[in-house]
């Protein structure tokens, strides 16, 4: 007898259902980790701007604003009477979020503390699927965890 090498036209068929079965599981969960991972960036993007605002503050002797905007967050600082965009960014564009807060301004005093505030401030960031959040504490500090929605 002589045997051929390859596959029949079962096998294939097979293969192609395996794979086809694997595909349906695995896909629609695709969307839903690209969802979590936009809302993951945009949270870290809000922390990191916080801190830059706390830091630029302490550094500089200014008081320095975080401001939300619908999805636009801005650092700004006061250079005598005109304000000065440190940083901006529009998060909505950029990871497809959308953003809402306790208090749209943040304003860090030359010591880094949170001016005019005593209780803790909220970020919230959600795309309709996925939510996060970030919180200010009254004196200045950024957390990343443990703020509940």
């Amino acid at each position: 007898m002589h045997y051929r090498k390859g596959f029949t036209l079962i096998e294939a068929l097979i293969v192609i259902v395996i794979v086809g079965v694997l595909l349906s599981v695995t896909v629609p969960r695709y969307g839903v980790m690209t969802s979590a991972m936009g809302v993951r960036s945009a949270n870290q993007t809000i922390g990191a701007m916080l801190a830059q605002g706390r830091a630029t503050a302490i550094r500089t002797g200014r008081t320095v604003l975080f401001v939300r905007s619908a999805n636009l967050v801005s650092l700004l600082t006061t250079d005598g009477t005109t304000p000065v965009t440190i940083a901006q960014q529009d998060l909505g564009s950029q990871f497809g979020v959308t953003v809402t807060a306790t208090k749209d301004t943040v304003s860090y005093d030359p010591r880094g503390l949170v001016a005019g505030n005593s209780m803790t401030l909220k970020f919230v960031v959600t795309d309709g699927i996925t939510r996060d959040s970030v919180c200010v504490m009254a004196l200045g500090k950024v957390s990343l965890t443990g703020c509940s929605l």
